[in-house]
């Protein structure tokens, strides 16, 4: 849940693939990737942030205990991913990560 790190470099290359030379494989590839990646601890930030706020400490182990309490994701693996990687808290942007949240919900479904 928290190896996000490939996600990021493997969403460019299907949409390039997509964008510029979609084929059968880079579909399929695509099409397994949106359905198969599993949640991240990125995919249940809008929680954490309602519980917690924007304090940091712990956020690991506090969302693997929202899971042991039933929380729910609120987006998809591959959105969560990028969100994951992009928080905050690591010192990253996570205005990039919304910046993908377009691109994924319209090529990577």
């Amino acid at each position: 849940m928290d190896d996000v790190g490939d996600d990021l470099n493997l969403l460019v290359m299907m949409l390039m693939a997509k964008l510029h030379f979609p084929s059968p494989t880079s579909e399929a590839a695509t099409s397994y990737y949106a359905t198969s990646r599993g949640v991240s601890y990125g995919s249940y930030m809008v929680r954490y942030y309602q519980i917690y706020g924007g304090d940091p400490n712990a956020m690991k182990t506090r969302v693997a205990e929202g899971l042991a309490n039933h929380w729910n994701s609120d987006v998809s693996g591959p959105f969560g991913a990028v969100r994951w990687y992009h928080r905050a808290e690591t010192g990253a942007n996570p205005q990039l990560a919304e910046l993908y949240a377009a691109i994924i919900n319209t090529y990577i479904k």
